[in-house]
């Protein structure tokens, strides 16, 4: 696979996010490969491919969220070496099935900022919640 030329453009910086269509592309290869393959396919950051992935989440969830959401399935995923994990929140109704959310850890107080994400009213009529994260639940 012959590679292309990267150039450096004097109006980014590292502080400067991508712009969506980029987010779009990181996100596709996020898909098919692990965030770290990405990265390394389109030569950034694995911080970088977790941004994009965020913020396509974000969009997404924020241009079609549902009226209700009764079923959410909750997992993990080891993001790098050691113990670091990412928390991912799926909606998991029948014939709707999509990732909501990404926390950047585990913990009991991760899973809470997806509940204040979709609100009050949202999560009120959440009916199952399907899940094998122990150390989520036994905290």
């Amino acid at each position: 696979m012959r590679r292309g030329v990267v150039e450096e453009v004097p109006w980014a910086s590292e502080s400067t996010p991508p712009p969506r269509f980029t987010c779009i592309f990181w996100g596709i290869g996020a898909r098919k490969l692990s965030w770290k393959e990405t990265a390394e396919e389109f030569r950034t950051s694995w911080d970088k491919v977790h941004d994009a992935v965020e913020y396509l989440v974000t969009w997404g969830t924020g241009a079609s969220r549902p009226g209700a959401i009764r079923a959410i399935g909750v997992d993990e995923i080891q993001r790098g070496k050691g113990h670091k994990y990412l928390t991912l929140v799926y909606q998991i109704d029948l014939g709707c099935t999509r990732l909501l959310w990404i926390g950047k850890e585990r913990t009991v107080k991760t899973f809470k900022e997806f509940f204040a994400m979709i609100g009050p009213e949202v999560s009120a009529k959440i009916e199952y919640v399907c899940s094998i994260c122990g150390t989520l639940f036994g905290e």
